[in-house]
């Protein structure tokens, strides 16, 4: 046993495909080992581990409730570069296993390299990224593609595959459940390759869906019976879920949130798609109506994947980190495409080149967010300095401690000007009560505690000014509570 798991491993590291993906992985995502935040970043600088963990917990990320509390005896940079080198493995290890598998039906080595890029690395990952849990978040992604690796197997009745998948998607979820989807969207393509019948199709059907349901109806269970989560109470009715899901799923295929310039997705989607109906009745194998079928189911069950875990929700709230198989419907529908139909030389060329010219349009664009979420960080920390040196020459003047804040705002900017929308990653340290208090703790080096103790003389004043950058005026101290209004 051993020796298998030595041999397997110095398979590994001969083989050059991992230094492909992790080039490609750092010249995406290597700019984030200097140490950004989001506006929930500032959650673990909240007194003890306590707060955090069962934060997370609560949304039944368990394994990062675990990383956490490891890491809470150490500091935060410490526990951000363990993050941060877990993101970095995870996402090369998961294109490399992603081409394993593909390898295995696709023979052009050049193709699998692509999709497996394409499936790993698509509009919903950079978010994943400026997370703290980058490292967590990832690794969910690596361990559903593993379980992916196992889906031949279990569909040829390998009972052990399916308790390895089982285990596996059980760990994917308890890492992020946003990303968890792509075990489906993938799987469908398996499910079409396994089933030579109606009957088979949808037995195959049952048992991904079993694969796929299961580990995420005990994290459930967790969620809502051990740690009690807000999320899952009653909030808007099936038919107002399903519209938002709609609307929102549509507009995620139409703007990418606002990642790539408007219908460059969709239009690519529908150039893929009509190639490959083209090269369908070109091919003439008597599979016509089986394989525009099989183009139907994959592209219905990604977007099901997607939204699935919406619905258990109490609100819609769709966002590029847990709209992950969405993202990777592209490479999807190539992988369907290679494995159905017979591409040329030409075809090949063309995906390649294609390929290529999204990824480099995606790499810039993903490079202007980072660049915005950055701004955002010093931004936020520049204000937060200036709070701190007024805080701390009251506090020599009078003797006073301040160990409380209020805070009041009204109608204030999500992110501040020219910042590019990316989910939350790139909203301001200032728009929640949570942040502005983790913000407050880092630079004042003590906890602070947010009261809603307002002051109507204070709420006048404030409401009177026209501040459209930050002013000292914004400051009100009084014994040890620190006043405070966010424009």
């Amino acid at each position: 046993m051993k020796k298998l798991i030595k041999e397997g491993i110095l398979e590994k590291i001969k083989d050059k495909n991992l230094y492909i993906f992790l080039a490609i992985t750092i010249i995406f995502f290597g700019v984030f080992i200097l140490k950004d935040y989001t506006v929930d970043s500032y959650l673990f600088f909240q007194e003890t581990w306590r707060e955090p963990f069962y934060h997370l917990a609560s949304l039944g990320r368990l394994v990062t409730a675990i990383f956490w509390l490891i890491f809470s005896w150490t500091n935060f940079d410490i526990a951000y570069i363990a993050s941060f080198l877990l993101a970095i493995i995870s996402t090369t290890f998961s294109m490399y296993e992603c081409n394993r598998i593909l390898k295995r039906n696709i023979k052009n080595e050049k193709i699998t390299r692509l999709l497996s890029v394409l499936v790993v690395i698509n509009i919903c990952t950079l978010e994943l990224y400026m997370f703290f849990e980058k490292g967590i978040m990832m690794l969910s992604v690596l361990m559903s593609i593993l379980a992916i690796g196992q889906l031949d197997k279990a569909l040829q009745g390998d009972k052990k595959a399916c308790i390895i998948i089982l285990i596996e998607m059980f760990i994917a979820n308890c890492c992020y459940q946003g990303t968890v989807g792509i075990f489906v969207a993938m799987g469908t393509i398996y499910i079409v390759k396994n089933s030579k019948n109606i009957k088979e199709f949808i037995k195959n059907n049952i048992l991904v869906a079993g694969l796929y349901a299961l580990p995420a109806i005990l994290n459930l269970f967790i969620v809502k019976f051990i740690f009690h989560s807000s999320r899952l109470e009653n909030g808007l009715s099936f038919y107002e879920k399903i519209k938002s899901i709609l609307k929102t799923t549509l507009d995620i295929v139409k703007n990418t949130f606002d990642i790539l310039p408007q219908y460059l997705f969709l239009g690519l989607l529908l150039i893929t798609c009509i190639v490959f109906v083209i090269k369908i009745f070109r091919n003439r194998e008597g599979k016509i109506g089986l394989n525009i079928f099989a183009l139907i189911y994959v592209i219905i069950a990604t977007i099901l994947s997607t939204v699935a875990p919406q619905i258990m929700q109490a609100y819609v709230y769709m966002v590029p980190r847990n709209t992950f198989p969405l993202g990777a419907i592209l490479a999807i529908v190539l992988i369907l495409a290679y494995q159905r139909v017979k591409m040329g030389k030409v075809a090949n060329t063309c995906v390649l080149l294609g390929g290529i010219l999204f990824l480099s349009i995606l790499f810039f664009n993903f490079m202007d967010i980072t660049i915005g979420h950055y701004y955002t960080n010093r931004k936020d920390r520049e204000i937060a300095e200036r709070i701190a040196s007024v805080v701390r020459e009251y506090e020599e003047k009078t003797g006073e401690i301040i160990s409380k804040v209020v805070i009041y705002k009204e109608n204030i900017p999500y992110q501040y000007k020219n910042v590019r929308y990316n989910g939350d990653a790139n909203v301001r340290a200032f728009y929640t009560d949570w942040g502005t208090r983790g913000i407050l703790d880092i630079v004042l080096e003590r906890d602070v505690k947010v009261v809603p103790e307002k002051k109507q003389e204070y709420e006048e004043f404030f409401k009177s000014q026209a501040w459209n950058e930050f002013d000292e005026d914004q400051i009100k101290l009084e014994k040890d509570t620190l006043h405070l209004c966010i424009i």
